[in-house]
């Protein structure tokens, strides 16, 4: 009837806006019946499959949901044993680190204290770090102390694993010096090395560094194993107090006479037997001037003649010392390139094949002129030649 209404001739007398509100109010009042009406059968078979396929969904979510906790629980357990496992095992570490800390510590606390002199200052394990209980070292013998008391001066005896180690003391050692003909007193302490021994008695006598020193107690030369050694163990010096050793210098320094070939000496003063023989030129050069670029000084002991090759020997690898050989020396032409006049990168005694294969090229197919006479070289023949400009020339042409 409403719809007959709005659609019959009454319907265009209408305003516009209220045939859209009634319009509107009809579609949203107006029931549906469709949904009253009974499911059908294969409605009824698709709504029960459709809450079946739901129902085994969810199960499928709960199973998942299970299997991953499961699965996250058994990860979790895992990571636990691991981290116990890591645990356990770092604190094994420590504590086996911290045994051989300890039995290192006790190593180093032992050898401390057996290494003491009379005049260190120890005192007991069992006591506390009073200063009325601290005791000065007398003696040692094996493994027992004989300590005296710094308060009360009473002595007693104490094996080495029940005192601790407190303080180093200090005491002299005269060494004499046979070529000064004098004796000086030097400090020394329980944990100075020989390195440390030697640097002060060359210091006490005005040594340099480069000195070389023997000592000696009575007739009983003493060579330490190393210089890292300490100075009172056997392994070093074996130094106790008030001892008294003599000191040698092993290198000591002369003057050298050398004597050209026209009978002019040249002194070369404070060498020795580590002097290198490059040293010796370079204090002739700068005593008698230095020369042109293409000539230099050459050394010559008795008849032989030193090269450019034994700068680096010392005069006692080449038998020099203050009683003799003679020493002479005499000015040389460097040989030079006839083509770039170039010397330091000449080779000489080769043949053109090995140096041309040396150059990085086929020896077999190489073919050189002698520069200086102009004549093709042989590969058997033997000739000087230059790396810088790749030139080969004869020996007997220059």
């Amino acid at each position: 009837v409403v719809q007959g209404f709005f659609s019959g001739p009454y319907c265009d007398r209408l305003p516009y806006s209220v045939h859209g509100c009634l319009d509107m109010a009809v579609t949203k009042t107006l029931p549906s019946f469709k949904g009253l009406r009974p499911l059908t059968r294969k409605e009824r078979q698709a709504r029960e499959q459709a809450r079946e396929q739901v129902k085994a969904f969810h199960a499928e979510m709960q199973i998942a949901r299970a299997r991953s906790e499961a699965e996250s629980q058994v990860r979790m357990a895992a990571c636990r044993r691991w981290v116990s496992s890591v645990e356990e095992l770092w604190t094994l570490h420590c504590q086996i680190e911290l045994r051989r800390a300890v039995a290192a510590e006790k190593t180093r606390a032992r050898e401390g204290l057996l290494r003491c002199v009379q005049g260190d200052v120890v005192r007991k394990r069992n006591l506390k770090n009073n200063p009325s209980l601290h005791c000065e070292v007398l003696h040692i013998k094996g493994n027992v102390f004989t300590i005296r008391n710094l308060f009360t001066r009473q002595r007693e005896s104490a094996p080495v694993e029940a005192l601790r180690f407190f303080r180093r003391g200090t005491f002299l050692v005269n060494v004499f010096s046979v070529e000064e003909g004098c004796s000086k007193g030097v400090e020394v302490h329980a944990d100075m090395t020989v390195k440390s021994f030697v640097e002060q008695v060359q210091g006490e006598f005005g040594l340099e560094a480069r000195r070389r020193v023997q000592f000696s107690r009575g007739c009983r030369d003493l060579f330490p194993r190393t210089t890292d050694a300490y100075a009172v163990d056997e392994a070093g010096l074996g130094l106790r107090p008030y001892q008294q050793l003599s000191v040698v210098v092993l290198n000591r320094p002369f003057t050298l006479q050398i004597v050209s070939l026209s009978g002019l000496q040249m002194p070369v003063f404070d060498v020795d037997d580590d002097t290198s023989a490059r040293e010796v030129l370079e204090a002739i050069t700068h005593r008698a001037g230095p020369l042109p670029p293409d000539t230099s000084y050459q050394l010559a002991v008795g008849t032989r003649t030193l090269r450019a090759g034994d700068g680096h020997l010392s005069l006692a690898a080449l038998g020099i010392c203050a009683e003799g050989p003679q020493v002479s020396y005499v000015v040389v032409k460097h040989l030079v390139c006839p083509q770039c006049s170039r010397s330091h990168s000449l080779q000489h005694d080769v043949m053109v094949g090995a140096t041309h294969e040396g150059w990085g090229l086929k020896w077999n197919c190489c073919k050189y002129s002698c520069v200086g006479c102009c004549l093709d070289i042989s590969y058997d023949e033997y000739v000087s030649a230059c790396g810088a400009c790749r030139c080969f020339w004869h020996v007997r042409c220059l």
